[in-house]
């Protein structure tokens, strides 16, 4: 199973709990990622998330849901 692709982005900040996506940030969100934008994005929206920053794959060792 894959992790979310906010979990697998250069731009992901962190968490206060893993489980509650409402927690995530990261750059493009930095006051916390919208339910409509993480429960949304694919393959084919996922360049153009927020101010000009969208979507940029970690290498697999960067995984953030350890």
């Amino acid at each position: 199973m894959r992790a979310p692709f906010c979990l697998r982005c250069k731009n992901f900040i962190g968490y206060d709990d893993i489980l509650d996506a409402d927690t995530w940030k990261c750059s493009a969100f930095p006051d916390g990622i919208p339910y409509e934008r993480y429960s949304g994005i694919n393959d084919d929206n996922c360049q153009h998330c927020n101010n000009g920053i969208g979507f940029e794959q970690t290498e697999p060792d960067q995984d953030k849901t350890a």
